[in-house]
């Protein structure tokens, strides 16, 4: 008995669902889309204050990791261990950085060398980690990869001349 009650309401409220959502008078008002935000291409000041510090951030690992690279047999370890640090926790993170900063830079001379400072920093970051593992091996073998990231670092930084972002550094690139 109960049952032939309750189906009658069950039908009707499905019904009355069906209905409702069909002609969406039970659906709430959808809101507005917000407004897409369009990053501005090309060369500013900003894009070229960026560059600079970046190129500052990968000569100051470069400098770094060439000091550690002559470090004598004897205190090996703490002498290359801090470079390595701070190669392996910044290559990844200039990588991110500049990945973010070059998504609007129109292509040409500045792209290139973003890119390029980029690649060699994660590429260092990369071996620092490497290295870092396998720091108790031959000291000869480790500061002679040492010795070759920092040069890696060291061509990046000097690829292209300082105001190479600069808004007036528009041209293609070379």
């Amino acid at each position: 008995m109960a049952f032939s009650v309750l189906r009658p309401a069950a039908v009707l409220l499905a019904v009355g669902v069906v209905a409702g959502v069909h002609f969406g008078k039970s659906s709430p008002p959808k809101a507005a889309a917000p407004p897409t935000l369009e990053p501005r291409m090309g060369l500013d000041a900003s894009s070229d204050a960026q560059a600079r510090i970046m190129r500052r951030a990968t000569k100051v690992r470069a400098d770094e990791l060439s000091v550690a690279s002559r470090c004598k047999q004897q205190g090996f370890t703490e002498c290359t261990a801090p470079a390595l640090r701070h190669a392996a926790m910044s290559g990844r993170t200039t990588a991110v950085l500049l990945h973010v900063v070059v998504a609007r830079i129109p292509a040409g001379e500045c792209r290139n060398y973003l890119f390029r400072i980029g690649a060699a920093s994660d590429a260092a970051g990369d071996q620092a980690r490497w290295l870092m593992s396998n720091i108790a091996q031959n000291h000869r073998h480790i500061a002679g990869q040492i010795a070759m990231a920092a040069q890696m670092l060291e061509n990046a930084w000097r690829a292209a001349r300082a105001d190479v972002c600069a808004p007036k550094a528009t041209g293609p690139a070379a």
